[in-house]
């Protein structure tokens, strides 16, 4: 059996950045190589702003034109030669990762695992009476219907199919084959279109469409209204919904989430409803930063009043700090014993508390699959941060309120897990602000980044 060829080691010949006068070093890779000495004697310019820096510089060379716009482009480090250099990720002593509404979850990644996890086997609960949401016949979602349109006779509101969910693309086959099927309106993003007067949309953002069946009121014929109403829940996948007039809510009609004793219905959920970072999850008071700001009055003039009864930066008395708006906040994971627990509700418990709440989670063989395949992917995450001593922070806690240590560990468990491989991690102090007995801890944990493959400087 051959071995595979040594990988070529990382070769600095005459840097000269900051205090490095004319430095010569060679640093082999898949290994962990500590830098030190005093202050000033140039270990964060080696690290950071030559191996780093030229890392990165190089790795983002290679990507198209389009993909470095997004990128801060690091200056060419001041060195002769570098040779053997590897894609880097620096993980420093920042406290700050992200906008305000960053915390220990979104840092670590576990957020994402949890919002996939929550759409995926959540069961949805009505905020208003509290009960299950459950399936209604076509026959019971007519009748429901009809009374809709009863309560209303002066308005003819549009009955409406979503086709779109936030995706991407100019959807310019959609629009044709709405026009071909004789429709003429589209709904966009929220205005009405008319698909004649369509034009691709931007490819690159995210886009919600709705067609819009025909206008219906309560003198529609009863035939036509059966037929209209089969036809938009054919093409909603079991969705739709009816449009008063421009800017109003839509009222959900919905053969498998409905209220049973409102007759409300829900619109399907999907991974962005149960993040404060997207305007289909968060609360619209406070806009997912669960606190309330001055600023935010100047653009949502008819919440003007609230803003005026409450001091800047107090708890939002619509979510109560807990970020996300009442459909989602409704979603509950069902548990073996005890209550279900909703997803702000488990954002407030440490990662052992974590743990233990999901190997309670209980359900069929298809909840149970999803369970297992996310599971892994958050352990990994969770498991580190205990092995370093942050065992005690909850997921909500937000990152302005860490420490620079804590800052940087939880950074290195969301790269524990990620599995990656071939990348040359630059760490600044990691060790710094543990106690004692954690840092045996936290070595095991870079020897383990490490033995994946992964070159280590320290």
């Amino acid at each position: 059996k051959t071995e595979p060829p040594k990988k070529p080691p990382l070769q600095i010949r005459g840097g000269r950045v900051h205090n490095l006068k004319d430095l010569d070093l060679t640093i082999a890779h898949n290994t962990m190589t500590v830098v030190t000495g005093v202050s000033g004697s140039g270990k964060s310019s080696l690290a950071f702003d030559i191996i780093f820096a030229e890392g990165q510089r190089r790795f983002m060379e290679s990507m198209s034109a389009y993909a470095r716009q997004f990128v801060e482009q690091l200056p060419r480090a001041e060195v002769e030669e570098l040779t053997g250099i590897a894609p880097s990720v620096a993980i420093e002593q920042r406290v700050t990762s992200g906008t305000q509404k960053s915390t220990v979850a979104t840092i670590t990644e576990v957020a994402q695992y949890l919002r996939l996890l929550y759409a995926r086997i959540g069961i949805p609960y009505s905020p208003v009476s509290g009960q299950p949401l459950v399936s209604q016949t076509e026959n019971a979602l007519f009748r429901h219907l009809r009374r809709i349109l009863k309560e209303k006779p002066s308005q003819k509101p549009m009955l409406c199919s979503p086709l779109v969910r936030g995706r991407k693309g100019h959807h310019q086959p959609l629009a044709d084959w709405a026009r071909e099927q004789g429709y003429s309106l589209l709904r966009i993003d929220g205005e009405i279109v008319k698909i004649k007067d369509f034009t691709r949309l931007n490819r690159y953002s995210e886009h919600d469409i709705d067609l819009v069946i025909d206008s219906i009121s309560e003198k529609t014929p009863t035939a036509d209204l059966r037929k209209l109403l089969k036809t938009a829940l054919a093409l909603g996948k079991g969705s739709a919904f009816l449009l008063s007039r421009k800017g109003s809510t839509p009222i959900w009609l919905s053969t498998t989430r409905t209220d049973p004793s409102t007759g409300q219905a829900y619109p399907q959920l999907e991974p962005k409803h149960f993040s404060w970072n997207s305007p289909r999850g968060w609360c619209t008071s406070c806009r997912g930063y669960g606190q309330l700001f001055q600023w935010m009055s100047e653009q949502q003039e008819n919440d003007f009043d609230l803003f005026e009864t409450v001091e800047e930066g107090d708890i939002c008395p619509e979510c109560l700090g807990e970020r996300l708006n009442p459909i989602s906040r409704a979603v509950k994971l069902p548990l073996k014993k005890g209550a279900p627990i909703s997803l702000p509700q488990l954002l407030k418990q440490t990662p052992g508390q974590l743990l233990e709440t999901l190997s309670k989670l209980s359900g069929d063989a298809r909840t149970q699959s999803v369970i297992e395949e996310l599971r892994p992917e958050i352990e990994t995450r969770m498991r580190f941060m205990n092995h370093v001593g942050l065992g005690y922070l909850s997921l909500d806690r937000a990152t302005a309120t860490l420490s620079g240590g804590e800052a940087q560990r939880i950074r290195l468990a969301a790269q524990l897990g990620t599995n990656l491989s071939g990348v040359l991690y630059v760490l600044d102090e990691p060790s710094i602000g543990l106690h004692a007995r954690d840092n045996e801890r936290l070595i095991d944990s870079l020897i383990q980044l490490r033995d994946r493959g992964n070159t280590l400087i320290v």
